[in-house]
């Protein structure tokens, strides 16, 4: 499926060279660390990931894919540098720019 802007991730279904299909998904961090049942010390450090990679402002998404159960499990999550575009520049304060 394409990216959906409602459930904020997008699902592919892959054939692997045995013939064995699963699922991979990406998206928003907190759908995919839902979707990969994420909890307790696991989902606090991914939490802390996303915060620190927000922090020196980068975007993060979230990577997942399915087992031979159909249980998601969590691959990993990738920051994206992503600067303001020039639009809204203009609105942005001058002492926020960088």
């Amino acid at each position: 499926m394409p990216f959906d802007p409602v459930s904020k991730r997008t699902e592919a279904t892959i054939q692997d060279a045995t013939g064995k299909q699963f699922k991979v998904s990406k998206g928003m961090p907190p759908v995919i660390f839902k979707l990969a049942g994420l909890v307790g010390s696991d989902l606090t450090a991914a939490q802390k990931v996303v915060s620190e990679n927000a922090a020196n402002g980068y975007r993060t998404l979230a990577v997942a894919r399915s087992d031979e159960g159909g249980r998601w499990n969590m691959l990993g999550i990738l920051p994206m540098f992503d600067p303001p575009r020039e639009v809204f520049l203009i609105s942005m304060p001058v002492g926020q720019r960088q």
